[in-house]
């Protein structure tokens, strides 16, 4: 939900931040959130470790007091982190205004001071996910959901407003970031502290981060090679583009990554029930489970995400009202939207393979991705800017699906590769993408919103309805859902 409700507040405000600070302000903005993904490998595992403990702990009957433990010993690891992430950033503020950002409109010390406040955001903001990550694992994900939308709503209306009304600078922008996270992360960090089992004062220990250091470094390697892979083009291109080209750049990477909402949303529900299944040693249920959550994100992401693709300029069109941004960004949200879309499916697959305990393939095949990302990736920017670069990234996942996913399918649940891939992904994909092109080809190019917005809604709707029905496992739990099974076996036991 807070995932979903994060994403309509991005459509929202996006555009007005771009009219009130301009498009190299926006650009500073999608440096730091791409800086934040990249810096989140010193997580070190420890959010997933906390997660997978919890909720292996309530089925386990886990000892109170261990429980307590290891929160506080992961919780005192992860707050030095921030510390030490956050004051090193303040330290190189001035070296990455500089030497870095290629700003051509903004004053230097303005993009100075909106780099330092990035450190303040980093400090405050970066243990709010190590207590999301905990609430998920009690099995608490409704009250998680509920105040990370709060904080949502606070951080991004709020932002709108302290634009509007005391500066249209992007310092005053990341000083309320700053302000929102410190309240956030205090209220995140008091839900999780309550609503764990009671005992006596917590404490760091030694012998508690020794019994889940092997899956925590597991964590951290997968967490190195997948940020590598999934943010090297951003890192490059900053460096690379101007500040303008480059917010275009995360422009179509910003709509393109609010697939991601979903995909987390599945994972963060999914993955602590798949642990308790393997605990358990319930393979039945686990293979249930996975095949109908498989369907069910892809019915969830393909009629968006396979709108988006088809209607890529015609969508930035309506959510900006910008003609120049959409005739430079629809090429590159094309292609971003499938190569993200194709990377949300690998979510639950992921999960899965977590939830076993099997950290090293995860690290193995991200590694092997970064290894072939960059050489190709020096070559595509070179000639072709970001569209290079994104291109490159949908090749990435084309090779997981076809690579990695039969590897992983074939160790940890044999003869399910190609069920997963026929009738969980591609029928339901095929059966979206049909009526999408169908009626991209009979509508006229639209110029009014309305009309796009026509488009865009009628295609995805019919889309939702055609890949639903297309998913068996989905169509039968909707059918059981809405009692719709109950009352046809009704009619055929009926006298006639």
């Amino acid at each position: 939900m807070a995932k979903s409700w994060t994403a309509v507040l991005a459509i929202i405000c996006v555009p007005q931040y771009i009219k009130l600070m301009g498009m190299e302000a926006y650009g500073l903005v999608g440096f730091f959130s791409s800086a934040q993904l990249f810096l989140s490998l010193f997580d070190l595992g420890l959010g997933a470790t906390l997660n997978r403990e919890l909720a292996m702990a309530s089925v386990n009957d886990s000892p109170t007091q261990e429980t307590r433990d290891l929160s506080r010993t992961l919780e005192s690891i992860y707050w030095a982190v921030a510390v030490v992430l956050g004051v090193a950033w303040i330290l190189l503020a001035p070296w990455l205004s500089k030497h870095w950002i290629n700003a051509r409109q903004l004053p230097p010390a303005q993009v100075q001071l909106a780099v330092t406040l990035m450190g303040l955001v980093l400090i405050f903001q970066w243990p709010f996910s190590f207590y999301l990550s905990g609430l998920m694992g009690l099995q608490h994900q409704v009250l998680a959901n509920w105040v990370a939308g709060l904080i949502a709503t606070l951080r991004s209306f709020g932002a709108l407003v302290v634009l509007w009304i005391l500066s249209h600078t992007v310092a005053a922008f990341f000083a309320w970031q700053a302000a929102v996270a410190l309240v956030g992360t205090t209220a995140m960090a008091i839900f999780f502290w309550n609503r764990l089992p009671r005992g006596s004062p917590p404490h760091m220990t030694l012998s508690t981060l020794r019994r889940v250091s092997a899956f925590s470094l597991g964590m951290t390697r997968i967490a190195l090679v997948s940020l590598l892979v999934m943010n090297l083009d951003k890192l490059l291109l900053s460096r690379l583009l101007t500040l303008e080209a480059y917010g275009y750049y995360m422009l179509a990477m910003m709509v393109g990554s609010g697939l991601y909402i979903f995909a987390s949303s599945f994972y963060a529900a999914l993955y602590p029930r798949f642990s308790q299944y393997f605990s358990q040693h319930d393979q039945a249920a686990l293979l249930r489970l996975y095949h109908l959550a498989c369907q069910g994100l892809t019915v969830t992401l393909a009629p968006l995400g396979l709108s988006l693709a088809v209607f890529s300029h015609d969508a930035l069109l309506f959510w900006t009202g910008n003609q120049a941004t959409a005739d430079r960004s629809a090429t590159l949200l094309t292609i971003v939207v499938v190569g993200c879309m194709l990377n949300c499916l690998m979510y639950i697959p992921y999960a899965l393979t977590l939830s076993h305990g099997w950290t090293a393939f995860a690290f193995k095949q991200n590694l092997v991705a970064v290894l072939l990302q960059v050489p190709l990736l020096l070559i595509a920017v070179r000639r072709f800017t970001a569209v290079g670069a994104a291109a490159v990234f949908l090749a990435l996942n084309v090779g997981y699906l076809f690579i990695a996913m039969p590897i992983m399918h074939r160790t940890l649940i044999p003869r399910q590769y190609w069920r997963w891939l026929a009738r969980d992904l591609a029928v339901p994909l095929g059966a979206a993408l049909a009526p999408i092109l169908l009626i991209f080809a009979l509508t006229p190019r639209q110029h009014s919103r309305l009309g796009i917005a026509v488009s865009l809604v009628a295609a995805t709707a019919i889309a939702l309805v055609t890949s639903s029905l297309a998913a068996t496992q989905v169509r039968l739990f909707l059918a059981q859902a809405f009692g719709l099974t109950t009352m046809r076996r009704s009619s055929c036991l009926a006298p006639t």
